[in-house]
């Protein structure tokens, strides 16, 4: 028999694991990195204006954003890390957006719920449901992953 006493920190971890990927997910619907990478670095109001943060949030949104590592604050300005520059901005070659907008809102963007459309009951998804969605995904991201030789 094993001296082994269960701890919490992997559940926390899992658990808390979604505050990350939610700020991620927030600040790419609401086109942060985007506005960022057309309009060059902006105030925390001035991105308040631009992309429709609320005052009370805004400079504590964009901070856990800095904190990991996808913005950057210098002088009371905010700008794309490379890293976000280069994958978190819509419309560019490497784009992750389209993937986490098909992700995270795709399936319920014609107004049924997850499980209708995603079909989590193991029944294939219409092609004419997701096939929208997926035409404005890059497949390069995927590609480029592909080969764990290609990544740093």
């Amino acid at each position: 028999m094993s001296d082994y006493s269960p701890t919490p920190e992997r559940i926390l971890e899992l658990g808390q694991g979604f505050w990350a990927a939610k700020a991620l997910l927030s600040a790419t619907t609401l086109g942060v990195f985007t506005e960022l990478d057309r309009n060059g670095p902006q105030t925390v109001e001035e991105l308040e204006s631009t992309v429709g943060l609320h005052p009370r949030s805004s400079r504590d949104f964009l901070d856990a954003l800095v904190a990991l590592d996808l913005l950057d604050r210098e002088h009371y300005e905010y700008r794309n890390t490379p890293e976000a520059a280069a994958f978190l901005v819509e419309g560019k070659p490497a784009s992750f957006v389209g993937w986490f907008e098909m992700v995270t809102t795709g399936c319920t963007r014609s107004g049924g719920t997850s499980k209708q459309l995603c079909r989590l009951d193991g029944h294939r998804t219409s092609s004419t449901t997701i096939r929208p969605i997926l035409s404005r995904v890059s497949s390069t991201p995927m590609t480029r992953f592909s080969n764990s030789s290609s990544v740093r």
